[in-house]
């Protein structure tokens, strides 16, 4: 199974179930891991797939940069959905993907969102600083 997926791969242990969701690839096994990354075993060491794939089908990830899943699925390793980006342009296009919280974990509306360079910087809730805050002035006093 693992020359069908990876051909030219000698020591490459596949026990997983790849899967294919549109145009991702995917491994079934970890479709509900914490971190939503697939892991390859690889002369006994476990690898993130998609860096593996990247390597095999394209090249080695030039040094200071790494991959950013284009299709947005990160246990993907499709290596037409990577491209070896910086960590700054990978953390903004992340940004700018993600859906923007409208309200804080407790429920409280959050302020409107402020962008800078392309970024959203962090939006901290008002009323739960405010709540933080009368809190502990309550203890220093008491």
């Amino acid at each position: 199974m693992a020359s069908d997926i990876f051909p030219g791969c000698a020591h490459f242990s596949y026990g997983g179930n790849l899967m294919i969701r549109g145009n991702c690839w995917r491994d079934e096994q970890y479709e509900n891991h914490p971190n939503g990354y697939s892991m390859i075993t690889v002369e006994g060491r476990a690898t993130p797939g998609h860096r593996l794939s990247y390597e095999l089908f394209v090249g080695p990830i030039p040094e200071g940069l790494e991959l950013d899943h284009l299709c947005r699925v990160k246990g993907c390793y499709n290596p037409d959905h990577l491209e070896a980006v910086t960590h700054q342009e990978n953390t903004r296009r992340r940004s700018l993907a993600k859906p923007l919280k409208t309200h804080c974990k407790r429920g409280h509306e959050l302020p409107p969102p402020v962008r800078v360079d392309g970024l959203v910087k962090g939006r901290p809730c008002k009323v739960c600083i405010a709540e933080w805050r009368a809190k502990t002035a309550h203890k220093k006093k008491g």
